[in-house]
């Protein structure tokens, strides 16, 4: 019991970490819980990368073209993250059915 009510009090301090700091949501439609694709998965490092830098500090790599040819869609939080709303001007999901 002990145990779960520390989970329960880690999981509440994460969310309020979430929402004070703002989330990132990153969705491939085309994705169920892995990568298939490789435009998606170097889609998904270079927002990872992205992230952690954000988080933890140090250098990274501009995303450049690592979007291309992915199914990528932020629906939140793309401010968060340090260079990813000028790395998605411009870009267009691409579709796969």
């Amino acid at each position: 019991l002990e145990w779960g009510l520390k989970m329960h009090d880690d999981l509440i301090d994460a969310v309020d970490w979430a929402v004070t700091e703002g989330i990132t949501t990153d969705l491939f439609p085309d994705e169920g819980h892995g990568f298939a694709r490789p435009e998606n998965r170097l889609a998904f490092f270079g927002v990872t990368e992205g992230f952690l830098a954000t988080c933890l500090g140090g250098r990274v790599e501009p995303i450049g073209d690592d979007f291309t040819g992915s199914s990528l869609t932020i629906p939140v939080g793309a401010d968060v993250i340090e260079g990813l709303p000028e790395a998605l001007e411009g870009f267009e999901a691409e579709e796969r059915g």
